[in-house]
């Protein structure tokens, strides 16, 4: 199980732009948490959620919420980015259930990109999805999901059925879709000494 988040927060009452603007001049990110049936506003540290944001892959990571004495369980659901700075400037976050399977979306991370004989001969990786949505349990929830291309031949695709996934984790879309494939123009020697 990847290692949770912890945020500390401050609850905000009321709302509005206001409050917003007010929790973003004193260094804070104004936040909701939703999904229990209880919503709460809040505020959290700009400092703390851009050193985490930067790392890349907030969406796939468990958080941690602490105010009011609660420590509530989360996983981010949206950023909202300033149109100039590019600063996280509002965050929906989803209060999770440890026992209830979450929908997120997880990183492709392509492996041996530099060793594969196929690309050193002119292949082009071509790379169909750079995230999929699973479901599954939050103590199974990987931050990425990792490929290896080393040996695939131009013209071969890796299929989401190709890969070993992390136990518990179930893709949404039940097809047998495309990951990534290498692309080119493939050298053919065996054809070109059977026609010498």
């Amino acid at each position: 199980m990847q290692t949770s988040i912890e945020f500390n927060a401050e609850i905000k009452h009321g709302s509005g732009t206001g409050i917003a603007r007010s929790a973003r001049r004193s260094g804070m990110i104004p936040a909701i948490i939703y999904g229990s049936g209880t919503q709460y506003t809040i505020a959290i540290s700009s400092k703390e959620f851009l050193k985490e944001y930067l790392k890349g892959g907030i969406m796939s990571k468990l958080a941690t919420l602490n105010f009011d004495g609660k420590k509530i369980n989360v996983i981010t659901r949206d950023v909202q980015i300033h149109p100039v700075t590019d600063n996280p400037i509002h965050i929906d976050f989803q209060e999770i259930d440890a026992n209830k399977p979450i929908k997120v979306s997880v990183r492709i991370k392509v492996l041996n990109e530099h060793k594969s004989a196929s690309i050193k001969r002119g292949g082009i990786l071509n790379i169909v999805l750079r995230q999929v949505k699973f479901y599954c349990l939050p103590s199974q929830l990987q931050t990425s999901i990792e490929v290896d291309v080393s040996e695939l031949r131009i013209g071969q695709s890796i299929h989401i059925n190709d890969i070993k996934l992390p136990q518990g984790m179930s893709p949404v879309n039940k097809s047998n879709f495309v990951i990534l494939s290498i692309a080119g123009r493939a050298e053919e020697p065996e054809a070109a000494t059977q026609a010498g």
